[in-house]
């Protein structure tokens, strides 16, 4: 084997090896912490660890020459990446909540979380409190956009499309932006991004969307301006959606027109934003050849952890039920 051949697989796996890492500290983080205040210190730790690990990543890949400059979009181009986050905003909402229900079906509802005024917010000292929705936004809106981003549409998936090709790339990144979105999303706090099993499908739709960004602009900055609006609009709209959503069926002509409309316009944004990039050079020449059984094993980890996500947030939804369960009697009543 070349050494160019084994310097790449040496630098996916380990990229791969980052974002698996970093998702499952990062959810063990977020879940030791869920009930404790420091809610500025939660987001900062998200943002500051995932750019930390993207960093060194960089700078262990730093003599690799073979890496194509990533290129600047032009401002255009990322409105239009913003325009299409916007337009499927309401989906991945509709994938979150229709999620939620079925699990709220089968498993029982989540305890309700704790209002952010009520979460005490103490940093070196000082009272952050009065700022934690401030500061809460800053985080999840031009932080963490920027420091998942970067490891994932700038390291990572530059990485697996060298050797798996770009389409495979973009599902790959997608799936592991939507997990890795999940994982490290701060826990128990409203209002505040989404967490837990049900958020799921919506960050995966949204990562998917930014991985095929990062394909078509050969860089990571369309896909982090995605990410940044639909973290902004969550924060900004979603109790407007649910106002004007809530009650209604899944399956309901306005909830479906939203989506399919929605679904058209991200198509139109994606196909301008195609045509303005025209035909950029693939990142790195890959061959799908390179990939060994024995590359897949930190996206297993990856997976795994998704796993114990999603078995935590049964178990929490269980418990729940049963601690508000009405009493049963032991026995009928005599006459």
């Amino acid at each position: 084997m070349s050494r160019e051949v084994t310097m790449r697989i040496r630098g996916a796996s380990l990229t791969a090896w980052a974002v698996a890492l970093v998702g499952g500290g990062l959810y063990a983080l977020q879940s030791a912490s869920a009930d404790s205040g420091g809610l500025t210190l939660r987001y900062a730790a998200s943002g500051v660890l995932t750019a930390a690990v993207g960093l060194a990543v960089a700078r262990l890949r730093r003599h690799d020459t073979r890496a194509a400059r990533t290129p600047t979009p032009d401002p255009a181009t990322l409105a239009l990446a913003g325009v299409t986050a916007l337009c499927l905003w309401a989906a991945a909402w509709w994938l979150m909540d229709w999620t939620n229900y079925i699990l709220n079906r089968q498993a029982g509802q989540l305890a309700l979380p704790t209002p952010i005024s009520a979460v005490e917010d103490r940093l070196l000292g000082l009272d952050l409190g009065p700022l934690s929705y401030e500061l809460g936004i800053l985080g999840a809106v031009v932080l963490l956009p920027l420091a998942q981003g970067w490891l994932l549409w700038g390291l990572f998936q530059p990485e697996i499309e060298a050797r798996t090709g770009p389409r495979r790339a973009v599902v790959i990144a997608g799936v592991a932006g939507g997990s890795l979105m999940a994982l490290s999303a701060v826990q128990n706090v409203a209002p505040a991004m989404p967490w837990g099993l049900a958020s799921w499908p919506g960050y995966t739709l949204i990562a998917l969307v930014a991985a095929l960004l990062g394909a078509l602009t050969r860089s990571p900055w369309p896909g982090v301006t995605a990410y940044a609006v639909y973290a902004y609009a969550s924060f900004a709209w979603r109790a407007d959606l649910l106002r004007e959503f809530g009650g209604l069926d899944y399956w309901d002509p306005k909830w479906l027109t939203v989506v399919v409309v929605g679904a058209l316009g991200a198509g139109v944004c994606l196909q301008v934003i195609r045509f303005r990039a025209g035909h950029p050079p693939a990142r790195l020449p890959g061959d799908g050849r390179t990939v060994r059984a024995g590359d897949w094993l930190p996206l297993a980890l990856l997976a795994l952890a998704v796993l114990v996500l999603a078995a935590c947030d049964v178990d929490a939804r269980r418990a729940n039920a049963q601690a508000n369960a009405p009493p049963v009697a032991l026995q009928t009543p005599q006459e």
